[in-house]
């Protein structure tokens, strides 16, 4: 007599156990089709990278004065600006030298392609302003026609409402474009100091600006700041407006190819005084440096630090010029690398930094003082 024998739990899974490498391929495959959609779905997501720390001295070419081409080298400092995939996000946020930020922190409310517009437009002001204050200060003859102030606000207090407008909101408006003042041609900022020196708080001034492209003008009292200095009482922009021009003596090109923004100024103010003088800026060794320029030689904040610091630590660079606003930042991100940070407010400040480094940064003398005027 015959009896079955049932199957044994082992044969009884067999049939169910071949299902799991097609399960465990269609995972895989769903997994590869994700990431491959990550990579290419773009989110509203930008990502501040380290990018290169690149010599300055190379890219400059200067006709009409004679040049002195240093030893040392000179450094300008990029970051990477991508927009991100999903993909790009995550690893962004894995990344501990970059940081992910919502679209609306770069481009504000701008496309794309006005952001970048815009941001080469700031490094031909940047490339401008540079070589203004570097001739300047090395006594060349320089001029600037066509310019003015633009009036970002007139509020004393800083607030919003504000609570204590400035005497010169009776006739002037923000977004006005300040012109002159008592018959003295108004280009940029600091044209207005001296055009009202000598007066008292409470005295009159005539003031010429534009508004809605139509020209005006009215008196406005002057008042005080807070540190008792006579002041016209308004906040200026820094950047001058499109018609502006800058006659220099010297034929100053500076190839900054497809980088834009403002944060380059002071590496190439820097830079062409070293081109300019006899001797050594930087004593000979490589230094990098980062911050806008204005036309009275204020460094400016800029965006990025720790990730230029990071970039600049890649070059071996000894010291690395940064706005003295930023400097804690940037000293935590190099400690430990060698490279010395050191944070300065304007160019004075960045020459006394130079000096440090052995070389004629505090005795660049005024070679420009010979060369006529232009025609």
């Amino acid at each position: 007599m015959s009896s079955s024998v049932p199957p044994t739990p082992v044969e009884a899974a067999s049939p169910r156990r071949r299902w799991w490498p097609f399960v465990l391929m269609v995972v895989a495959g769903l997994t590869v089709t994700a990431v491959g959609l990550a990579a290419f779905i773009q989110v509203p997501y930008y990502g501040i990278s380290p990018g290169d720390a690149r010599s300055v001295n190379d890219r400059i070419t200067i006709t009409g004065a004679e040049v002195y081409p240093p030893e040392g080298e000179q450094l300008f400092v990029t970051v990477g600006v991508p927009r991100l995939t999903a993909l790009g996000a995550v690893l962004g946020w894995i990344d501990p030298d970059t940081d992910v930020v919502e679209e609306e922190r770069i481009l504000g409310d701008r496309t794309p392609e006005e952001n970048r517009e815009e941001n080469l437009q700031l490094m031909t002001y940047s490339k401008d302003f540079a070589t203004y204050v570097a001739l300047r200060e090395l006594g060349f003859p320089v001029k600037v026609e066509d310019g003015g102030v633009t009036i970002d606000s007139l509020c004393m207090s800083g607030d919003d409402p504000c609570s204590q407008p400035s005497p010169a909101d009776d006739v002037l408006d923000a977004g006005d474009l300040l012109t002159a003042i008592d018959g003295e041609p108004v280009n940029l900022p600091d044209d207005i100091g001296p055009a009202i020196e000598g007066k008292a708080a409470g005295d009159l001034v005539e003031v010429v600006f534009e508004r809605d492209g139509e020209e005006a003008s009215g008196e406005v009292a002057l008042t005080t700041s807070t540190d008792g200095r006579v002041i016209l009482g308004i906040i200026p922009n820094p950047l001058p407006p499109s018609t502006i021009e800058f006659t220099f003596p010297v034929d100053v090109a500076i190839d900054s190819g497809q980088v834009g923004g403002p944060s380059a100024g002071l590496a190439f103010t820097l830079a062409l005084l070293d081109e300019l003088t006899p001797g050594e800026l930087t004593g000979g060794v490589t230094v990098a440096a980062t911050g806008t320029i204005d036309p009275n030689g204020t460094v400016g904040e800029i965006g990025g630090i720790r990730q230029k610091t990071v970039a600049v630590q890649r070059t071996g660079a000894k010291l690395f010029l940064v706005p003295a606003s930023l400097a804690p930042i940037a000293a935590q991100e190099a400690a430990g690398s060698g490279l010395e940070v050191a944070g300065v407010a304007d160019l004075d400040d960045a020459l006394e930094a130079l000096a440090t480094l052995g070389g004629n940064a505090l005795a660049l003398g005024t070679p420009g003082a010979s060369v006529p005027p232009p025609s």
